[in-house]
């Protein structure tokens, strides 16, 4: 019995990556918070305000400024309230900050702003980045010969890819979460592997680094999970199709 798999991988892009902006993020706010000094944390205590809340908003902000981050950064200010870029400006210019511009609420309200900005930033970007993997990898099916179909089904359930060549059935899924899940059908002996390998190498040669999470010999020329929840989706879709199509022949007719 020749063996099918169901592969799993996390995906990046080469460059920013969506999946890669925490941890930089992170490293960064790290990096900033060791270089608040203390004459800076009595600062803030002097004008009433926090200094753990305070200096938090102001690494973020250096954090965010950062060389690797700027593109992001970019965005990620668009979405903030105007009233939050004053109140970080101000706190990064203490000096010349008097308490009544500058109080604990504002700062409070604009680190929280700051905050959900770069959580809707990141995945704007993640969903950006589902996309592309997901018009890349149609594009090498279909240079491959495939008949190459894909869906958006929702948010967690992702994007879905059903590529076709006669007998021969590769589905995929690309999550918002940066993981692409591959599972074939049709193949025979071992044929399944080399076209894993070629479509990996092929995604790889686009810039994608590929980092298999697991992997699932279900031993089954028909597919594994995700080629019965692909055909179970395009049959509903196809069919809602041809629903849609009666309705409006009835209504011409009538």
């Amino acid at each position: 019995m020749s063996e099918m798999l169901e592969s799993s991988f996390e995906f990046i892009k080469a460059g920013l990556s969506a999946f890669a902006i925490p941890i930089m993020l992170a490293r960064k706010l790290r990096e900033f918070s060791r270089d608040i000094k203390e004459a800076q944390l009595r600062k803030f205590q002097a004008v009433g305000l926090n200094e753990s809340s305070a200096a938090h908003l102001v690494t973020l902000n250096r954090a965010l400024q950062s060389k690797p981050l700027k593109s992001f950064a970019d965005r990620t200010f668009q979405l903030v309230a105007p009233e939050t870029l004053k109140v970080v400006q101000h706190t990064m210019k203490l000096s010349d900050v008097s308490s009544q511009q500058l109080t604990q609420e504002k700062v409070s309200t604009a680190l929280s702003d700051l905050k959900i900005a770069v959580q809707k930033s990141q995945k704007f970007l993640a969903v950006q980045e589902q996309k592309k993997m997901s018009k890349d990898l149609g594009l090498i099916l279909g240079r491959k010969g495939y008949t190459v179909r894909s869906k958006t089904v929702s948010s967690s359930k992702g994007i879905l890819i059903k590529a076709k060549k006669k007998e021969l059935v590769v589905a995929a899924k690309v999550l918002p979460t940066g993981v692409l899940s591959l599972d074939f059908a049709g193949f025979e002996n071992g044929k399944c592997h080399e076209e894993r390998k070629l479509v990996m190498e092929s995604l790889e040669a686009l810039g994608y680094q590929l980092n298999i999470r697991k992997q699932v010999a279900h031993n089954r020329r028909a597919g594994g999970e995700i080629v019965r929840e692909i055909e179970r989706e395009f049959s509903r879709a196809d069919e809602n199709w041809r629903r849609n199509i009666a309705c409006s022949a009835r209504r011409i007719r009538t």
